[in-house]
């Protein structure tokens, strides 16, 4: 009987890379006129708050705190998601200053104003792959991101 071998995929390309040290980063852009980060990364090289054509990509440190967060009890509408509900999604103030949306590892409990770091786990299953996202848990957390 052949094996399938089990691949893990990005829920989106381009969000996150990881680095030989085996940390993941998230993947953003800043204008190199007027100094204005993105997350995600613009894949149009072109700044929203200057209007000029100077960005690079740069890498987040994937640490920060929760600004804000909120129980989801229902799948929302519109057949796009398909991770587990019910689920915590909030707002990380990451280290250099961007705020984001995201899913938040709550257990242990997180609350506002508390240190996170990012993890890479998976959110679902889709034929033979793992479908992988980034989330938040505390920063003392022993939960381990996948990869």
């Amino acid at each position: 009987m052949m094996k399938i071998e089990r691949k893990a995929i990005p829920v989106m390309e381009g969000l996150w890379k990881v680095e030989a040290d085996g940390k993941p980063y998230l993947i953003g852009s800043r204008c190199e006129a007027c100094g204005e980060v993105f997350f995600p990364r613009k894949k149009l090289n072109f700044c929203m708050q200057c209007h000029e054509e100077y960005l690079e990509e740069i890498q987040f440190s994937g640490e920060g705190r929760v600004l804000a967060l909120t129980k989801v009890e229902r799948q929302p509408a519109g057949g796009f998601y398909k991770g587990a509900v019910p689920y915590t999604y909030g707002i990380v103030q990451l280290d250099e200053g961007v705020n984001i949306c995201s899913q938040l590892v709550d257990d242990p409990v997180l609350s506002v104003g508390e240190r996170v770091k990012m993890v890479v786990v998976k959110l679902y299953e889709e034929e033979n792959n793992d479908v992988m996202t980034f989330k938040f848990t505390a920063e003392n957390s022993l939960v381990r991101g996948e990869g």
